[in-house]
């Protein structure tokens, strides 16, 4: 007692030396170390105060309750021993809770309860089947399992035991904390077991490195992913990133996967780029990757051919347009020469793999006409067959200039140049016609200047740009000139170069005459790939891993971006490199990755949409997935 002890007490609280009674220096005998001042083994006085039931509290006694059972009483003891106390992540694991009456009483009303540790991949159940007394059953979902057990009496001396056991686990540690009740008694027991994570899987059988030319479709990878004989679930991802592009491939049996990987957008170049597999790890492996193989893109053949020389026959000093195109596994980008025999030349830029330039004759006669490409970061150099074009004698009829090159002009402006006619010769011509044309030499491709349509537009050109305003008589006096107005608008649907022709339709022989006209509309475009993003079927609710869209400034112009955005049940994901305010030079790329979550069944569309900062340029991608 800490309480009741006075100077010279009998009494004390040292339960290590014996305390003395009676006179000084005469110890108890027996010898008491430890001495209650209430009796409370031998008597009860129900209506004392601080006595209130057997064994109740003295007034000496702080905080403490002692209670000792009659002899009489039945008395249960609960013990949880652990199958094993560490295992490693996946092995099965389980406790033996022992049930058993040590006293010389039945114990009434014995119950258990044990709410069962939750973690991922482990679902508990009894096992062996419970073969004692009352009956015993595992409640719950996953994750939130008791155990609850009723044994009624339990006679003295007897014993029994509930087994549990999840034939799976993960890292963590799990507490079975079992409490069993019987004739208000109260009794605890707890047993754990530490579940260790396996060691980092590794990657195996990968792909050798490969070499692809550019503008291939895809490439085959696979691989397995292991711990020995142990394997990640099936239907768990590794994530698989070339060029910062990456693509999920789904993990089969054994550990096995195999993804069909987009390469067709990746360039050329003489560094491999690196194959890197990753895997995040799950409740039962660490995280693993790899980065030993390459993929290594070389550049692709290109063909460069003459597609038209108009006109053809031409006159001295008359304009000749020579058209072009450059063909391979994709479009050619760069600059195309073109070379006569006679040694004229003159150069193109390509626009989507087409282009055109202008040669003047200063004699007449046969010559040969070649198209050399110099080749781009994606595809090698090439050169045409060699075409004919024949040059006559100068045409009564002078044009001055014979060609026009309105140069660089920006989106949404307008730039009108002069057409002069003159009449060198001693007779009148008949100018029956001026309209704008495609730059062939065939009049069925001849275009009213008052009605353009998309039908009469050579491929790779845009003719509505330009406009033609003739001030000339349909009669043309010997010695007279008159004029011709010719207009270029720059229109955002033909960015780039584009090329077209003044066709004059008059009396003069090799009629008609042809003056040609060519411009490069300047301005921002924004182009996706891939311009359509399938997420298959996902369990409503879940989120599916990102997919990435490669934006690139096509244009010709510096660009700042606006904010991606998504209708329906996509998002954009962390990780996009495409943001509002954004500045990409031509030529310049960035990424977005996009989720989907379905929030309902069947199929699901949505759009991500990109523009730039003054709307002049705008871009989406089509998306889809399923929701189950």
């Amino acid at each position: 007692p800490d309480g009741f002890v006075l100077p010279n007490s009998p009494y004390g609280t040292d339960c290590s030396t014996p305390m003395q009674v009676g006179n000084p220096g005469t110890p108890t005998n027996p010898a008491i170390f430890c001495q209650f001042v209430f009796d409370i083994t031998t008597f009860y006085d129900p209506n004392k105060k601080v006595d209130a039931g057997i064994g109740g509290k003295t007034k000496v006694f702080n905080d403490v309750v002692v209670a000792i059972p009659p002899a009489t009483a039945g008395f249960v003891t609960v013990t949880s021993t652990p199958d094993a106390a560490t295992v490693s992540a996946g092995s099965p694991i389980g406790f033996t809770i022992a049930i058993v009456n040590s006293s010389a009483a039945t114990a009434n009303s014995a119950t258990l309860s044990d709410p069962l540790p939750a973690g991922t991949n482990v679902n508990w159940s009894i096992s062996p089947a419970y073969a004692g007394p009352g009956t015993c059953a595992i409640t719950g979902a996953v994750g939130v399992q008791v155990l609850n057990c009723t044994f009624g009496n339990v006679a003295p001396s007897a014993s029994f035991n509930v087994h549990i056991r999840s034939a799976s686990s993960s890292a963590g540690n799990y507490i079975s904390a079992g409490s069993v009740t019987a004739t208000n008694q109260q009794v605890l027991s707890i047993a754990n077991i530490t579940v260790q994570s396996l060691p980092s899987p590794s990657f195996s059988a990968l792909t050798p490195s490969q070499s692809v030319t550019y503008g291939t479709a895809s490439i085959t990878l696979a691989g397995k992913l292991s711990n020995g004989n142990s394997f990640p679930a099936a239907g768990e991802t590794v994530t698989v990133t070339i060029n910062g592009v990456s693509q999920q491939a789904t993990i089969g049996t054994g550990g096995a996967f195999s993804i069909a990987f987009p390469v067709s957008t990746i360039p050329a170049s003489a560094t491999p780029y690196t194959i890197s597999y990753a895997f995040a790890g799950d409740a039962t492996f660490g995280p693993a990757s790899d980065t030993s193989t390459s993929l290594t893109v070389t550049k692709a053949s290109s063909v460069t051919s003459i597609t038209s020389n108009t006109p053809n026959p031409s006159a001295v000093s008359q304009a000749v347009t020579v058209s072009f195109t450059v063909s391979g596994a994709g479009i050619p980008t760069g600059t195309v020469n073109v070379s006569a025999s006679t040694g004229e030349t003159c150069s193109g830029v390509l626009a989507a793999g087409k282009g055109s330039c202008i040669l003047t004759f200063a004699m007449a006669g046969l010559r040969n006409l070649t198209a050399s490409y110099s080749g781009d970061t994606n595809f090698t150099a090439s050169a045409s067959t060699a075409v004919n074009q024949t040059v006559g004698a100068a045409s009564p009829l002078a044009i001055s200039p014979s060609s026009i090159d309105f140069g660089s002009v920006a989106i949404g402006s307008r730039v009108v140049r002069i057409i002069t006619l003159t009449n060198t010769s001693s007779q009148t011509i008949t100018i029956s016609r001026v309209a704008i044309g495609a730059p062939v030499p065939a009049a069925a491709r001849i275009i009213s200047s008052q009605a353009t349509t998309a039908a009469n537009v050579t491929s790779g050109n845009d003719l509505d740009d330009y406009r033609a305003d003739s001030e000339c008589p349909r009669a043309l006096l010997p010695g007279k000139s008159c004029k011709i107005r010719v207009i270029f608008i720059g229109d955002n649907d033909q960015l780039g170069h584009t090329s077209a022709s003044l066709v004059i339709t008059d009396s003069v022989p090799g009629s008609p005459q042809i003056v040609a006209l060519q411009a490069t509309t300047t301005g921002p475009r924004l182009t996706l790939r891939p311009d359509e993003l399938d997420f298959g079927a996902r369990k409503i609710g879940s989120i599916s891993a990102p997919k990435s869209i490669i934006l690139t400034n096509s244009g010709t112009t510096t660009i700042v971006l606006g904010a991606p955005a998504t209708t329906g049940d996509f998002s954009v994901a962390t990780g996009s490199t495409c943001v509002s305010g954004l500045t990409l030079a031509p030529g310049g790329n960035c990424k977005i990755n996009v989720t989907f979550t379905p929030k309902k069944p069947g199929e699901r569309e949505g759009i991500l949409t990109v523009a730039d900062s003054a709307s002049r340029s705008r871009a989406s991608v089509e998306l889809v997935g399923r929701g189950k």
